[in-house]
This record gives C-alpha cells, sequence and structure tokens, in this order.
C-alpha cells in the first residue's frame, strides 16, 4: 500500500510478506558475497588449492594430487558460498515461533518501521549504513555484513517506485542510478 497525505504526497510505502528460510539463505548470501570475509574465504578455500592443483601439474607431472585438490576447491566454494549462510539462517530461526512472520515493513519519511510476529522495531535512517537493490531484494544494511530486506516479490511496481522515492529521499542511491 503507498500512504498518501491529503495533499497527495508520498509519505510512505507499506509492505507486508511471509519468508522462509530458502529466502532468508538468499538473502544471507547476497549480503555477504564480495565482503572481505567472502574474498578471503574464495581465496584460502579456492584459488589456493586450485594454484596448487596447477603447480603440481606444472612441476610434479601428477594428477591424483592435483584432482584431489580441485575437489577440495570446488567443496570449499560450495561450502562458503551456500553452507556457510544455512548455518546462521538455522540457528538464528531455531526456538522463534513463527520466524517466517508475516512481516510488516513502513517505509516514511523520518525511516522505516518493521513489525513482525515477535515484536516490533522503529528505525531512523542514521541507523542504516547504505542501501542496495538486487533483482529479488531491497536490502537496507545496518552494518557492513547485517541488513534487513523487503522481497521485492510482495511489491506492486508502483510500492517499489514509491519506496525508491523515499529512499532516495533519505539520501540513498537505489535503483538504475545505483546499479551503474
Amino acid at each position: 500500500m503507498v500512504v498518501t497525505e491529503e495533499a497527495g504526497k508520498e509519505l510512505g510505502v507499506t509492505v507486508s510478506f511471509r519468508t522462509s528460510a530458502w529466502e532468508q539463505a538468499r538473502v544471507a548470501r547476497e549480503v555477504i558475497r564480495f565482503t572481505w570475509s567472502w574474498w578471503l574465504a574464495m581465496a584460502t578455500f579456492v584459488a589456493a588449492p586450485a594454484g596448487m592443483a596447477i603447480w603440481l601439474i606444472a612441476f610434479r607431472g601428477s594428477l591424483w594430487g592435483p584432482a584431489i585438490l580441485i575437489v577440495v576447491a570446488v567443496a570449499g566454494a560450495f561450502f562458503w558460498s551456500y553452507a556457510i549462510p544455512w548455518i546462521g539462517i538455522l540457528t538464528t530461526r531455531r526456538g522463534i515461533p513463527e520466524a517466517d512472520g508475516p512481516y510488516t515493513w513502513t517505509v516514511a519519511g523520518e525511516g522505516c518501521h518493521l513489525s513482525g510476529p515477535n515484536g516490533s522495531a522503529q528505525l531512523g535512517w542514521k541507523a542504516f549504513v547504505r542501501v542496495r537493490e538486487t533483482p529479488e531484494f531491497v536490502l537496507l544494511y545496518l552494518g557492513k555484513s547485517l541488513a534487513q530486506f523487503i522481497p521485492k516479490r510482495a511489491m506492486s511496481s508502483d510500492q517499489l517506485s514509491s519506496l525508491r522515492a523515499v529512499l532516495r529521499r533519505a539520501g540513498f542511491e537505489v535503483g538504475r542510478a545505483a546499479e551503474q
């Protein structure tokens, strides 16, 4: 729902949705992707074993050692990119009744109000360090690798346009201009 004043000026956008562990894991992957810890993990679990495999092939002539290292590199990439987010999501969801929602976000001129089955929070714009839009989500970052999300599937195109307008007025770059 797009909330407006009597004069027709937009005050904010309200979005309600339910989520799932699968969706939360996708969000977690988006949040950690390309952070310094992600690059460190890729270097440790992927680049190092792959480099050692290339070195072994070039200078030792053996194929068994490199094959094992390539398997380690692929397993490391899979583990860091897919398993690590699941560990955090499943640990966080344990013991939380109604972790799937419903959740309601109201994004307006003064900040955001989030309410769910286990409580609510009012956050002013100073609480957010940045906003990032992906093909599936609008991510509102509270820190470098801590973000709240609003799924785009829960919004109409009018709501998404209004949300972008509110976020721009708050000083964040979102939408087409932010993607370039």
